[in-house]
């Protein structure tokens, strides 16, 4: 992983580069109710964020944070994040953070250089996905639809047979999905093997002019 915050050649940081806070984890571990005082070490997949101090109020929570710097003493950063519940269809409500910075409702926030947390938007972060090429994209979608068929993996296998209890017009849906998204892939195959082929005359034809 790079450093938090650190760009990449085709774009900015991806949501992948920031380590989070979930109000979704927070409300499972049952830490949200008012009073809560506790240290809190939220688990991120690139590994654990620092040490936190969680205090929680009617509507709010302060997180602290004790962040190293180039000196000897640590410095605390107090990030006070405003609650916010809405009713669920079935009975109870469900917690949202309002981002510090433009109090819009998330239920994550990422934590920047300076120590303190903020939404996605107003990081500017990316969803992987979102710099896949078109040809990426397609093979990730062909990959998934083969999955729920029950087809070996790989595009250049052809078709396999419909699973036992699928309706033979989401079989039919599926088949064609799949050939659609296929074609986009051997399209981009197919344009890469012609543009090697270019580069592979053209190095000939200046090795034959050495």
């Amino acid at each position: 992983m790079g450093g938090i915050g650190s760009g990449r050649k085709n774009g900015g940081p991806l949501i992948t580069d920031y380590q989070t806070i979930d109000v979704r984890v927070l409300q499972r571990r049952g830490v949200l109710t008012p009073g809560t005082l506790i240290g809190a070490h939220p688990r991120h997949e690139t590994g654990e964020l620092p040490p936190l101090q969680l205090q929680v109020g009617e509507d709010w929570i302060i997180l602290t944070l004790r962040k190293r710097t180039g000196s000897p003493k640590a410095v605390e950063c107090h990030n006070h994040i405003r609650l916010e519940h809405t009713p669920c269809n079935y009975g109870g409500n469900r917690p949202w953070f309002l981002c510090p910075c433009c109090s819009r409702r998330v239920a994550l926030l990422y934590l920047g250089t300076t120590g303190y947390f903020a939404c996605r938007r107003c990081r500017k972060l990316a969803y992987g996905s979102q710099r896949e090429t078109e040809e990426g994209r397609a093979l990730r979608k062909v990959s998934a639809i083969r999955k729920r068929l029950g087809w070996p993996p790989g595009v250049v296998r052809g078709h396999g047979e419909r699973p036992k209890g699928m309706h033979r017009t989401t079989f039919r849906r599926l088949t064609e999905l799949h050939d659609r998204y296929a074609a986009v892939v051997f399209e981009g195959l197919s344009a890469r093997c012609d543009d090697i082929e270019e580069k592979i005359s053209a190095l000939g034809e200046s090795l034959r002019r050495i």
